[in-house]
């Protein structure tokens, strides 16, 4: 049985101790959450947003990393053909105390997901003004591919990330306004640990 499919195998897997734990997506519990700024515009613009993540819940897989029973962020990988998904995430205001934990915890659950999945590419978007997804996803081996103007519910830019299986990026040429080879794509330096494929 995949561990998406076995919760109890599945937080055995990514090793995280009490107060912590991984569950099933559980719309119940999302009005425990106090979203983070970028994040609650979605539930502001959004009509029945929680039932949009219902939706993902039911064509993808979805969980929440909780604390002390109370969901301190949710995530989760919707398949969009073979090889390649989205992935997306809510986080809670509270979430600092337990963020060393999930941030180890989702990077454990993006590898699954890539590896259960049999996924090549893995990529989210992110709202412009969100510097700390933005440099988290970076840390993630994600690569900035581009800008969707106007794309939010609020009206806002967002950028599209993207990760390649084994944390690799695409390692495509960037060229400056002139057309002149400016840098390449970084790959993780050798022997470190990747991330794995929200």
């Amino acid at each position: 049985m995949s561990l998406l499919e076995d919760i109890e195998r599945l937080n055995e897997h990514v090793k995280i101790k009490p107060p912590h734990k991984i569950i099933d997506f559980e719309p119940a519990l999302v009005p425990m959450m106090k979203p983070r700024d970028t994040d609650q515009l979605y539930f502001d613009h959004i009509p029945n947003f929680t039932q949009v993540l219902e939706s993902y819940a039911q064509i993808g897989y979805a969980h929440m990393g909780v604390c002390h029973g109370k969901p301190m962020c949710m995530f989760g990988c919707v398949p969009l053909w073979a090889g390649v998904a989205e992935l997306w995430m809510i986080t809670d205001v509270n979430l600092g105390s337990s963020a060393r934990t999930f941030h180890r915890v989702t990077k454990e659950m993006f590898d699954i997901y890539m590896s259960e999945l049999s996924l090549v590419r893995i990529q989210i978007w992110v709202h412009s003004q969100n510097e700390r997804a933005i440099k988290w996803a970076k840390s993630l081996y994600f690569e900035e591919e581009g800008i969707a103007r106007k794309f939010g519910p609020d009206g806002a830019d967002f950028y599209l990330l993207a990760r390649f299986k084994n944390g690799r990026t695409s390692n495509r040429t960037i060229f400056d306004s002139r057309g002149s080879n400016c840098a390449t794509g970084a790959r993780p330096r050798d022997g470190a640990r990747t991330a794995g494929a929200r």
